[in-house]
């Protein structure tokens, strides 16, 4: 963090700026089915997560594509934990399941995906 003062007549002016965010979210899956698993009816996700500067996007991923989503505009954050309900009636076969998160500065975290087949049941 660096200031800058400047004195314009008898206003004084003060700036404060920070160093870019590099640093990521911590993504964690907190609850779910495990990887490689066989699934059926509704199937719960939820993902904790912390930044040093605030979360501000996270995205439910299923089969690469964007299941559900929270997104806030910074200086609001979305608040953790969230989580995702999938209807397993809707699914047959393998898919996979991942979780990403962005800061507000647009440093991204990735869950490693989950592997889940989802079975109907009679």
């Amino acid at each position: 963090m660096s200031a800058r003062t400047l004195l314009l007549g008898s206003i004084l002016f003060s700036q404060l700026t920070f160093g870019a965010d590099t640093q990521r979210p911590l993504l964690t899956i907190v609850s779910g089915p495990a990887n490689q698993t066989n699934v059926s009816g509704l199937i719960i996700y939820k993902i904790s997560f912390s930044d040093n500067v605030g979360v501000t996007k996270v995205h439910f991923y299923i089969d690469g594509k964007i299941y559900k989503q929270a997104v806030s505009t910074y200086p609001k954050l979305v608040p953790s934990p969230q989580s995702a309900t999938l209807d397993g009636s809707v699914y047959s076969g393998w898919h996979t399941l991942g979780f990403r998160v962005y800061d507000a500065s647009g440093n991204p975290s990735y869950s490693q995906y989950r592997l889940l087949n989802f079975v109907k049941v009679s």
